[in-house]
């Protein structure tokens, strides 16, 4: 017989675990010896079945259809902890859920490996370019993993979760708070999830239970002052055991991209974004920039840019990705209510349009044509439903690029020669900080862990203050700035927790760089209140209902901290504003 000539199908006696595992079997029957070692459900063949054996030619693989008789007797096996006593009775397979299948939200989400674009991607390297049918291709995928290291005993996963009461208003709180702001999941499918998790009696799948601790982590943090959650050693020690940096699929990047974005935080610009370049090039393994990538993955890929974006504004770092590094459209969002899903689709056009404007001087007409953009969505989302919210929020997007795009003005140089002249700049300004703040202190907000939190007004309060500081005439003690600024303030590095402001960085370490802006911040608006004959605090503005005295808030804790440290450029007691740590200050974090 020729060396190209097809092996023929021969009967096998070995179980089908050790087969996948390619160990040597004792071929004892009902439970094989490794499989007995490893607690492991050992399973043979039926009797008469046979096996086409093949050599590890990528090229005949990618042509010869799998075995029948091995596909039938194919199943998940499952793992357990190995037991020093005699083992009991193997255990059924984990329960068949009911409900919307994950596999019809995305057919790749729960494999290791996927197949796009003409690329190898997640570690599948055999020729399957040429099979026409993708049946094969999935059957080949599930029939070389090991599913059996993919799930954990139950017993083990309810020790380390909180009570039911506390996960269901965790959970409760993602679903009206978090999801339709990052809407990252499938929200039926985590739903059903979830509810499937306390019926469980077996085990649950590693990446699924990740998944659900990430979902109840996010709710954690939009509800609690403490931004340490009790699920923070169980969701690292389930990411450490995961396949997710030599394997990542869908479901592992969803749960680690959720996790870390809940954790954002304006005050914590660098370490808040540590995660991002990991995801970003995960995703693009997975390839969800591609054109080809379905609804779901095109979330997490827009969501991933509208991280990046923010990011590079926030620590004035470059960003990851750029125009023309991905081709995806944006996604559809059809379980979202309508009025949010225009809010997000004006984030993302703001997202995309700021990775073109910050690149290039020129971008008036393109900011215009944005902010007549989003007017007409922001009267559809008003007309939908009557939602204030989102239609103040798309409303927010283009005066929000305008400040800042003036970036470059920030130092104390380029700025004096137009500082005491109205600009478009100061009106856009003046406009998003009163959106802004108006959308921060709404009553009964379910999204004021995002802003105040993520989206910050440090570009539209500092154009003010340098506005106010350089102007030659004296400037009344009714001028509308003051207020809008005293309240906005009042803001910077909080966030608003059951109607009271909270710091962000209450049980986090803030080693950022963050306090010495708003230190400077806060000279810089005591030396204009001070040549104005204005006294400080917000008397008489709604934060007085907000619980928080002006000393009490992240300002205030900002400014005490910097009294103990060193201030590069600054007088020795360090009290004293200076123009020198000014301009470095604005050289490393704005420009």
């Amino acid at each position: 017989m020729s060396s190209s000539a097809s092996p023929r199908p021969r009967p096998t006696t070995s179980c089908l675990v050790c087969r996948k595992r390619k160990v040597k079997c004792d071929r004892v029957h009902p439970t094989c010896g490794k499989c007995l070692q490893n607690g492991l459900r050992c399973k043979y063949a039926a009797p008469g079945t046979k096996i086409r054996f093949v050599d590890g030619d990528p090229s005949r693989l990618a042509h010869r259809p799998l075995s029948n008789g091995l596909e039938d007797e194919r199943e998940e096996l499952q793992l357990f902890p190995p037991s020093p006593l005699p083992p009991p009775p193997p255990p059924p397979p984990p329960p068949q859920r009911s409900g919307p299948d994950p596999q019809s939200l995305d057919a790749t989400q729960r494999t290791d490996a996927i197949f796009s674009g003409g690329r190898y991607l997640g570690g599948v390297f055999w020729g399957l370019a040429n099979d026409g049918n993708p049946d094969d291709v999935q059957r080949l995928i599930y029939a070389t993993c090991d599913p059996s290291s993919s799930y954990l005993a139950i017993d083990l996963v309810f020790s380390s979760l909180p009570p039911r009461h506390e996960c269901d208003a965790y959970f409760d709180a993602f679903l009206t708070s978090i999801n339709p702001i990052f809407p990252l999941v499938d929200s039926t499918w985590v739903t059903h999830c979830y509810a499937s998790l306390w019926t469980c009696t077996t085990a649950i799948e590693s990446s699924e239970l990740l998944l659900i601790v990430a979902v109840l982590h996010a709710g954690h943090i939009c509800t609690t002052p403490v931004s340490t959650s009790p699920l923070d050693n169980l969701f690292k020690g389930l990411l450490s055991g995961s396949t997710f940096e030599s394997a990542p699929n869908l479901q592992l990047l969803q749960a680690f991209t959720l996790y870390h974005s809940s954790n954002v935080c304006e005050a914590l610009p660098l370490s808040s974004y540590t995660f991002l370049p990991v995801a970003v090039r995960t995703a693009q393994q997975l390839g969800l920039h591609t054109a080809t990538a379905c609804d779901l993955r095109r979330r997490l890929w827009y969501h991933l840019l509208y991280l990046d974006v923010e990011a590079s504004i926030a620590n004035g770092l470059p960003r990851i990705v750029h125009e023309g590094d991905y081709d995806c459209p944006p996604p559809v969002l059809p379980d979202l209510q309508p009025a949010m899903a225009l809010a997000l689709q004006a984030r993302w056009e703001w997202t995309t349009n700021m990775q073109r404007w910050l690149r290039q001087s020129n971008y008036d007409a393109e900011l215009e044509a944005f902010t007549l953009h989003c007017r007409d969505l922001s009267q559809k989302a008003a007309a939908i439903t009557g939602d204030t919210w989102a239609r103040d929020f798309i409303l927010l997007h283009p005066p929000r690029a305008r400040c800042v795009l003036s970036h470059r003005q920030l130092r104390k140089g380029p700025w004096r020669p137009m500082a005491s002249h109205e600009s478009p700049v100061h009106a856009a300004s003046r406009e998003f900080l009163r959106t802004y703040i108006s959308l921060a202190t709404v009553d009964g907000s379910p999204y004021q862990w995002y802003l105040p939190g993520l989206v910050h007004p440090l570009h539209a309060v500092i154009i003010l203050l340098l506005r106010m500081e350089q102007a030659s005439h004296i400037l009344l003690p009714e001028c509308p700035d003051k207020a809008l600024l005293e309240e906005a303030f009042a803001l910077v590095g909080n966030r608003v927790l059951r109607g009271r402001l909270t710091p962000q960085t209450a049980g986090r370490p803030n080693t950022d760089g963050t306090v010495w802006i708003y230190c400077l911040l806060g000279k810089l608006k005591r030396r204009v209140w001070k040549k104005c004959g204005w006294k400080g605090g917000c008397e008489n503005s709604r934060f007085c209902l907000l619980g928080m005295d002006e000393d009490e808030n992240f300002m205030g804790h900002a400014e005490d901290k910097m009294k103990t440290t060193e201030v590069v450029g600054d007088s020795a007691d360090g009290l004293e504003f200076s123009w020198e740590e000014w301009d470095q200050m604005v050289e490393k974090f704005f420009v």
